[in-house]
């Protein structure tokens, strides 16, 4: 009887999980910890509601302890992937979801792999796997656009977009990426003279120029003006928004504007080692180091793995 109940409790739970009902799922998952805590089954489906919810650091931690235990899983891989990926640890993904594909091959572990070697930077091997996914008849054109877009292609990752747009015409993501995309398509000029017909017009920009119009004053010689705009405009900003902005001028090597922008999405950010790196060497080469040890150390007592950088940043400081 017992093992009859836990089976249905787990049915249940995966339709829950699947149709995200997550309240609903919570509440399955209790009564399926008294029930039978320990089965490996339930441990799965405890790691994939934890991925859902976004409890990035309670997944981790039972993630890696469950591939201790079983590590021929490839669920148990793939979950860790997931939490790895959400974590933007992007190396750490691939290497899960390859080793899910090496245990038992799934059009699942080849699409997410290819996702994460596209965040990673390795767009040929990811463009590779997801075409041979397109060519079984599992397509993904978001993957594929954003690939493109890593590359450099916005003509085909636009036309992707496109073609998905037709099939989800009501698709607000979709939309806003389209935009997105059709905006960074306009030679710096262009850009330049959109925002400043609205800004004449008394009209706020599509959130998705903004990125691109500080990028073209910074490539077009204004790091005046850039530097302006980004100061009486962004405590307006969306995370989304300031994270991109930050991106490109930490790539544009304009590290006093990307410095103060990354500090401002530190909490969303803070679990991410490629982000961490780039703030630090931002702060670094703008003089603005002892602002982030101070940051990092009010953060350190809730998230301990900070210590190791904040520690490391510490030894570079010249003697008092």
């Amino acid at each position: 009887m017992t093992e009859e109940l836990s089976t249905v409790l787990r049915r249940n739970l995966r339709n829950h999980l699947r149709s995200r009902n997550l309240r609903e799922a919570g509440e399955v998952l209790e009564r399926l910890r008294d029930l039978d805590p320990l089965s490996p089954a339930t441990r799965e489906l405890e790691l994939e509601y934890l991925v859902r919810m976004g409890r990035s650091r309670e997944a981790d931690i039972l993630g890696r302890r469950l591939l201790e235990q079983f590590p021929q899983s490839s669920i148990f891989h793939y979950l860790g992937g997931h939490v790895a990926y959400s974590n933007k640890d992007y190396s750490r993904a691939v290497q899960y979801f390859r080793e899910a594909q090496h245990l038992q091959p799934h059009w699942k572990y080849r699409r997410w792999l290819g996702k994460a070697l596209t965040q990673k930077g390795e767009l040929d091997e990811a463009e590779a796997l997801l075409l041979e996914l397109s060519a079984e008849g599992r397509e993904f054109p978001s993957d594929l656009a954003w690939l493109y877009e890593r590359k450099g292609d916005l003509g085909r990752a636009i036309a992707l977009l496109e073609q998905q747009i037709k099939q989800h015409p009501d698709d607000a993501f979709l939309k806003d990426q389209l935009q997105r995309l059709r905006v960074r398509e306009l030679d710096p000029e262009e850009v330049q003279e959109e925002m400043e017909l609205m800004q004449a017009l008394g009209e706020g920009p599509p959130e998705e120029m903004i990125p691109e119009y500080v990028r073209s004053l910074l490539t077009t010689g204004q790091g005046a003006k850039a530097r302006e705009y980004v100061s009486r405009e962004s405590a307006a900003w969306s995370t989304r928004t300031l994270r991109s902005v930050a991106w490109d001028c930490h790539h544009l090597q304009a590290y006093d504007l990307a410095t103060p922008l990354f500090l401002k999405v530190f909490s969303e950010e803070k679990h991410n080692v490629k982000f961490l790196a780039a703030l630090e060497k931002a702060a670094d080469r703008c003089g603005k180091l002892e602002e982030l040890i101070a940051l990092l150390e009010s953060h350190a007592p809730e998230d301990k793995r900070l210590y190791g950088r904040l520690n490391k940043l510490l030894r570079r400081l010249p003697p008092q």
